[in-house]
């Protein structure tokens, strides 16, 4: 992450088993709080998080999908063992896996028929 010129990050000492610093240690995390609140950050973090999260969910639900393919439950392990024997690239099984989970062949690519050669 860049600096930023708003907060410099304070060198703390503290210890709960001792109960010393946690007073200041508190404080400094409030205030870098107000700084991020006042500047904006705080709130252009929460809508960066909200397009993190939306991505996450597709990939889940794209795993998911692909997981639970039939076409690709039956194959993957094979091509898993193959891989591991060192008789199929992770490429190639990776490629092969995409294919049948769009319908055969490779899957599409830019600019590509998605066809296998």
């Amino acid at each position: 992450h860049p600096a930023d010129a708003a907060w410099t990050p304070p060198v703390l000492t503290c210890s709960a088993r001792e109960s010393t610093g946690l007073d200041t240690l508190w404080d400094r995390l409030e205030q870098h709080r107000t700084v991020l609140e006042s500047t904006g950050r705080l709130a252009a973090k929460r809508r960066d998080q909200q397009v993190d999260w939306t991505w996450a969910m597709v990939r889940d639900e794209l795993l998911d999908s692909l997981y639970s393919h039939p076409t690709v439950r039956k194959l993957v392990p094979e091509l898993e063992q193959r891989v591991r024997e060192g008789t199929l690239t992770a490429t190639l099984a990776a490629e092969e896996i995409l294919g049948a989970f769009h319908g055969g062949g490779s899957p599409p690519r830019e600019g590509g028929t998605g066809t296998s050669a």
